[in-house]
């Protein structure tokens, strides 16, 4: 089972139950929308999992009716998709009244923050030099170029049989693209701030880990905003951002398809991590 359809089941299973504790609500139409797509996707879990899911979604609503919502009337419940993400807010689903809002960023299993492209780094740090993102772009390509000089030398278009005939091919292209990438980030003039708020984004929210063990919920409200930030190589594949309000991510470089085509750029993403953090930490 895919994680997207894992994470929009989860998705469901608690809007499902918000709807069930807070017996007067409203959604909106996308939302509709949404738990009618998802349902299908619920139901597609191995019971075992299903009951999983409801167990703790359960008891994460009453939590949240219990604690972050002042009053029970005109209660509208949201479930926002990604084009709101892209704009900073990493909300999943939002339970709002006229008293107050709660704003959740919902994770099954797992702790990431971010799946940034390396492409994309200039956008992300919010630089408009446009001389010297062309030339980064350049590097790029002059990376990519090197992987499938060697790689189209073993007679296949998969990462897979790359991998197995000859790892070094892939790890130098993880190694070289990393280095290009600490570079621009211990170079270049930009505001810390900026690319701090794009990994964690830019409204208050709670991060809530579901697995079947505990629920942990992570307070992202009221966090200062850093000053500098400094990037380490940690080894082919791996960047450490260090920034200095306390926060530490780990990015980990690795493809985002199956395979790669010679007349297209190389689907790259970096995985990107909490390692330690200044946040309240909850678990129920």
């Amino acid at each position: 089972m895919s994680s997207d359809t894992n994470g929009r089941a989860l998705e469901y299973c608690l809007t499902k139950e918000l709807i069930s504790v807070f017996s007067i609500c409203s959604l909106d139409e996308n939302t509709l929308r949404d738990q009618n797509r998802d349902s299908v996707k619920f139901n597609s879990l191995d019971q075992e999992m299903q009951i999983y899911y409801i167990s703790q979604c359960k008891k994460l609503a009453h939590w949240i009716k219990e604690n972050k919502i002042n009053g029970s009337s005109n209660i509208k419940i949201f479930r926002l998709n990604d084009n709101a993400a892209k704009k900073g807010d990493v909300t999943d689903i939002r339970i709002a009244n006229e008293h107050s809002s709660y704003n959740i960023s919902l994770k099954h299993n797992h702790d990431a923050v971010k799946h940034q492209r390396p492409g994309g780094l200039y956008q992300q740090l919010g630089v408009d030099d446009k001389e010297r993102k062309a030339t980064y772009k350049m590097n790029i390509k002059d990376i990519e170029r090197s992987f499938k000089e060697n790689a189209i030398k073993l007679n296949t278009n998969l990462f897979s049989e790359v991998k197995d005939s000859d790892i070094s091919i892939i790890n130098k292209m993880y190694s070289d693209m990393c280095d290009l990438v600490i570079i621009e980030l211990n170079n270049l003039l930009y505001e810390a701030a900026h690319f701090f708020r794009f990994l964690i984004g830019n409204i208050d929210f709670d991060k809530i880990i579901v697995t079947e063990n505990e629920i942990r919920i992570m307070d992202f409200s009221s966090i200062s905003s850093p000053s500098s930030l400094r990037a380490e190589k940690l080894n082919n594949s791996y960047i450490k951002l260090i920034f200095d309000n306390g926060f530490i991510f780990n990015m980990r470089l690795h493809t985002a398809s199956k395979t790669f085509n010679n007349n297209k750029s190389i689907s790259l993403k970096f995985d990107t991590r909490l390692e330690s953090d200044s946040v309240k930490v909850f678990h129920i």
